[in-house]
């Protein structure tokens, strides 16, 4: 409930053996916390980090693993901003969550670069109310949906760009967009949607822009 930073430097190992319920929660009011270098893993817990309040959260070479509710869940009830670095989630329910509470004018901002989502059951998912992504040379693969965007509150607006990202390896969709009360718009350039079930979907309310992208080995494309 502090503005702090939590770093483990290079070479030093420093892990959260996560038990029951949530490994770290991040509720500082205001402010900014960072974690660096951390290994989060589920013995029993739900979740691995969840963000509820402050104006960033700021994860570089985080490990985030076997969480069967989130790896990391970030919805807020007013305005933030996640920025994830070099980390990987893995084996969790969903890997990252991100949204609103629906609060008037309240956005999340979430910022990814160089990481991985490996075999959780959704990628990155995006709900709630309006919140705005870009996902920057990173991996989305292996499980039943990668990127899912179904802003469920009325009036919300989900905005989410992959760059020179790849989106492989799941028995349902690649990226599906909209179907859940809100408007989501997401677009892919320079990236990959390889061998899914389905490499893209817009349903109600959803529009999926593709500029020098390649979608390959889908069952449906």
């Amino acid at each position: 409930n502090k503005a702090v930073s939590i770093i483990a430097p290079p070479g030093v190992y420093a892990g959260v053996s996560v038990f029951s319920g949530t490994g770290i929660v991040v509720n500082p009011a205001s402010g900014k916390v960072t974690l660096r270098g951390l290994t989060i893993n589920a013995l029993g817990g739900s979740t691995g980090i969840d963000y509820q309040s402050g104006d960033a959260l700021y994860l570089d070479n985080v490990s985030v693993s076997g969480f069967p509710t989130a790896g990391l869940n970030a919805l807020l009830s007013m305005a933030g901003t996640v920025a994830i670095h070099g980390s990987t989630f893995r084996g969790n329910g969903v890997g990252a969550s991100f949204g609103t509470a629906g609060t008037f004018g309240a956005e999340l901002q979430a910022t990814v670069a160089d990481t991985q989502f490996d075999g959780n059951t959704t990628g990155v998912r995006f709900t709630g109310g309006s919140a705005s992504g870009e996902f920057r040379q990173s991996t989305i693969a292996g499980g039943t949906t990668g990127a899912q965007l179904a802003p469920s509150l009325a009036g919300a607006i989900d905005r989410v760009d992959f760059l020179d990202s790849t989106i492989t390896r799941h028995s349902g969709s690649g990226v599906v967009a909209g179907g859940a009360g809100g408007t989501a718009n997401v677009s892919l350039t320079g990236s990959m949607v390889s061998g899914n079930g389905t490499g893209v979907g817009a349903l109600a309310a959803g529009t999926v822009y593709l500029t020098d992208t390649t979608v390959t080995r889908n069952a449906t494309g």
